[in-house]
């Protein structure tokens, strides 16, 4: 069950795992929520019609014995067709990825006292009721750091139950030469939890000191109207639109360094795909990232944009220094395979055949 047709972590992920076992001979059937229409993008109460009406086709979905069922996240819709699956057929296999843990909702991304939005509240209450159904009805969840790995099973999940992945990279779709016209490149949704504005008040700094210096957004049109209307100038700012694939890559690699100002991430997948494509990155220090990105980036304290944009900076015009941490991201990028890391799953699924 995958949760869009977009291109996130998540339904990377189960893209990936989908092809793998293709290749392994395995019958995979994806379950797509059918958003395309323009009203249905405007209307919640259509868009939950569509999610409702995805969850039933699945669950009366005539699946063949010992089927496994795979949720790309935690969201109600998504395994609501997984856990219908165990109660009906025990025999099935049904496992589920805990992509991002729901932060507080009474702190800000910036950890400071807030009112929580509605959404962050639903996510988060939601979240956890979702977990208290799944530690019983499913087979495993794959998390993508220690840290959440420790949450489950505070959460009452067994150890047998948990396996930590690395998300990988499908090096096939990376060009081998393109033409660099951006100092800097960042990919993400317009979200408080990926510090989009701390980005352009980095990027501002920047500019003083490397006016002709250029900058590529990839997201959702949305960050470029949103940007317009809080911005004034261009600040030698481009938009590409929404990317993916190829197209993605392709973008990727005409900048020199990727901006990661995220507050709050499980794994950063973007991080890797940037790494691929020999771009050093410069971040926002995260405590997960210590463990999955130990080389090939430069990390500061959440909110220091300065900072952000100071080390930018620093690599920018110290050739040697750039040399170096972009080599790192390189070498340290061709451990991320998709193929191992579906073959790990594979291997789990036989383990408790």
């Amino acid at each position: 069950m995958v949760s869009s047709k977009s291109d996130s972590g998540a339904d990377q992920i189960a893209r990936s795992l989908g092809e793998y076992f293709r290749l392994k001979n395995h019958s995979v059937i994806f379950f797509k929520p059918k958003k395309n229409n323009k009203l249905i993008k405007k209307s919640r109460f259509l868009l939950l019609a569509v999610y409702i009406l995805r969850t039933i086709k699945t669950c009366f979905y005539p699946f063949k014995p010992k089927s496994v069922f795979y949720a790309s996240s935690d969201f109600f819709f998504d395994v609501l067709p997984g856990i219908w699956a165990k109660i009906k057929r025990p025999e099935s296999k049904f496992f589920f990825g805990l992509n991002l843990v729901a932060p507080n909702p009474f702190l800000s991304y910036k950890n400071k006292l807030s009112l929580p939005s509605f959404s962050l509240l639903f996510f988060y209450l939601s979240q956890r009721l979702m977990l208290k159904l799944l530690k019983k009805f499913a087979d495993f969840v794959f998390v993508v750091n220690q840290k959440d790995k420790i949450f489950l099973q505070k959460k009452g999940f067994l150890l047998k139950q948990i396996i930590i992945i690395r998300p990988g990279v499908d090096k096939n779709l990376i060009p081998r030469k393109v033409k660099k016209k951006y100092e800097a490149v960042w990919i993400g949704r317009l979200h408080p939890q990926k510090g989009f504005d701390d980005l352009i008040k980095a990027w501002q700094v920047i500019q003083k000191k490397l006016p002709k210096a250029k900058l590529l957004i990839i997201g959702e049109d949305k960050i470029k109207k949103y940007y317009f209307q809080k911005y004034t100038g261009s600040l030698n700012i481009f938009f590409s639109g929404f990317l993916k694939n190829k197209s993605k890559f392709r973008a990727l690699k005409s900048a020199k360094l990727f901006l990661m100002p995220s507050f709050y991430e499980s794994y950063g997948l973007v991080i890797g795909e940037a790494m691929a494509c020999g771009l050093p990155v410069v971040a926002y220090f995260l405590e997960s990232y210590n463990q999955l990105w130990p080389k090939g980036i430069i990390k500061v304290k959440p909110g220091e944009y300065r900072l952000l944009a100071q080390k930018t900076l620093d690599l920018l015009n110290n050739k040697k220094k750039f040399t170096k941490i972009a080599k790192e991201a390189k070498e340290f990028s061709q451990n991320l395979c998709w193929r191992e890391t579906a073959k790990q799953i594979l291997n789990k699924l036989n383990e408790k055949s």
